[in-house]
């Protein structure tokens, strides 16, 4: 297992499939997302289930700009509908075995740490409430607070600036190909967990220049 230096000061975490089990149903959320940019009259084809969720927005703002709708109201509706399905996932969500012991050890160690997420606040809150997980991270961002969802970099990206640390010396933790390309947009580094649905083989050709089984071989990696 490689050990890397000491200095290296920072680490981001996603939550879905990373940090916690969130039994979200992703296709069932993009149809229901799909379905309602129809019926508001914009045209999707070419878009399926299979769709990240960003791309569908991506192209509801082409759309509406082109009909002349409010795109920060479509914008509202889709997180509206995803909130749905998240709160009713976050009630059974429970965290990945040893994920409280590593981020409790990374954070003794005197790195900083944050947690960027497609997931709301909404849920986030729920998910705080009963993991306390606030505590361990110096920002948690949330689809809410920026910009634009992974696979873009925007969150990544304000995450550093919040934590005032140096791209350089920051890692980003996840388990989907939409992780690995949010960092390598972002310019840092990536560590693959294949605790979500993707294989080792996928996440090292989204750009994971590392791939672990469990959280647990973090420690390890940092010297903690």
């Amino acid at each position: 297992m490689v050990v890397f230096d000491e200095n290296m000061e920072s680490l981001i975490f996603d939550l879905d499939g990373t940090l916690v089990s969130l039994e979200f149903d992703v296709v069932g959320s993009r149809r229901a997302i799909i379905s309602m940019l129809q019926k508001k009259g914009l045209k999707m084809e070419g878009v399926d289930f299979q769709t990240p969720t960003q791309l569908l927005l991506e192209r509801a703002e082409i759309e509406a700009i082109q009909a002349n709708l409010s795109f920060q109201s479509i914008r509202e509706e889709v997180f509206s509908i995803l909130n749905e399905f998240e709160v009713l996932s976050a009630k059974n969500t429970r965290m990945m075995d040893d994920a409280l012991v590593v981020l409790e050890r990374l954070k003794n160690s005197g790195r900083k740490l944050a947690l960027v997420t497609n997931t709301g606040r909404k849920a986030l809150q729920m998910m705080e409430a009963r993991f306390s997980l606030g505590r361990f991270f110096v920002t948690t961002l949330t689809r809410d607070e920026v910009p634009a969802m992974k696979p873009r970099p925007e969150g990544l990206e304000l995450a550093i600036r919040i934590m005032g640390c140096d791209k350089s010396n920051t890692w980003y933790v996840g388990d989907s190909i939409y992780d690995m390309r949010a960092a390598k947009l972002c310019g840092i580094r990536s560590i693959g967990v294949t605790t979500g649905k993707y294989s080792r083989n996928k996440l090292q050709e989204e750009g994971a220049e590392f791939v672990i089984g469990s959280l647990s071989e973090l420690l390890s990696m940092f010297n903690t």
